[in-house]
This record gives C-alpha cells, structure tokens and sequence, in this order.
C-alpha cells in the first residue's frame, strides 16, 4: 500500500508535507488557542492530542519500514551521501529520499509539542532530533538484522532531517503565530 505514496511525484511529496503542517496548524488552533475549554483544558487537549500523533506516526513509520516488507536480501550501506551518487544514475533515488523525510515530519511536528514547556524551544528541537536519529538507526538496524532490506546511513539522516524539519515548524508557529500565546 504505501509503495502507491513512494511513487507518487516530488511535488505529491512537497505538498503532503505543507498539508501536514497546515492541518497541524489548524489543530493547533483549534485545540489550544480557541480551546476546548479554557487554560489547561485546551493544554490537555492540545497534548492529547499530540500523543495521538506521536503514536500514528511510529505505527506509520513501523508499517512502512519494517512491517510491510518481507524477506529481502540484505546490504549495509554506511558511506554517508552514497545516495546522491546513485540519484545521479537513478533519479528515484531522489524521491526514496524525499519520502524517508517526509515519513518523519508528523512524528517532529507532535513529539516536539509533547516535550515539557519548561525547556527552551531549542532543547525540544534538539531532544527531537535525537529521538528521530535513534528511531531511525533502529530501524535501519532491524531492517539489516532481520533481513528485511536495505540498511542506508542516508535514510537515518533523511529520517532524523524530517524529525528535525518538524520539531522546527515549532519555532515557527511560535516566533510568527503565539508571540501573546504559550501554547507549544
């Protein structure tokens, strides 16, 4: 099912990724600024639902990169931007990389809003990055070890890009849309 979405054209991808920060927005604005409630009513909801997002994506993320394949031969790629050698060759490589961004950027738009308040938006920035990163080598170690695929450096860094690009749309909606606000 989702090799469908794999194929799609670049431009699908680009716009799937604005449609996912724009729905998140508007959620954003549903939940916290017009609430559901009031004050820590609308937090609630708001961190609910993140949690929500936070746990559809790893699913979305498990499903396409461990569970829906099936025994396949396995490579260890660890040359770090071995993948723009190939796209030379192989353009879809260029797509395999833009999705392995793109599969990342709901779990770094909603893990980074979960993160306490307390620390700074660089800090969650950074925690969630590191938390893409790891998720990410730990698939790619599951993928090698159990001969579900290839394993590429470039697809951690791909995935822990998306997580970042996510977890930076924080500082966006924070430094242009909440200036009066402290709903992230």
């Amino acid at each position: 099912m989702l090799e469908f979405f794999y194929r799609l054209p670049l431009s699908y991808a680009v716009f799937g990724v604005v449609t996912i920060i724009v729905i998140w927005a508007i959620a954003h604005y549903k939940f916290a600024l017009r609430g559901y409630g009031s004050g820590i009513d609308a937090k609630q909801h708001w961190k609910v639902f993140n949690y929500i997002v936070v746990i559809l994506s790893v699913i979305l993320i498990l499903y396409a990169t461990i569970f829906s394949r099936s025994d396949e031969i396995t490579k260890l790629i660890l040359q770090p931007f071995y993948s723009f050698k190939i796209a030379k060759i192989q353009n879809e490589m260029y797509r395999s990389m833009l999705m392995n961004i793109v599969l990342f950027v709901p779990f770094g738009l909603s893990f980074a809003s979960i993160l306490s308040q307390r620390q700074t938006v660089s800090t969650r920035i950074a925690i969630t990055s590191l938390l893409g990163l790891l998720l990410s080598v730990l698939i790619e170690s599951v993928q090698y070890f159990c001969k579900l695929g290839e394993a590429w450096t470039d697809d951690v860094i791909c995935n822990t890009l998306g997580a970042f690009i996510g977890s930076l749309t924080l500082v966006l909606w924070k430094v242009y849309f909440l200036k009066k606000h402290d709903y992230t």
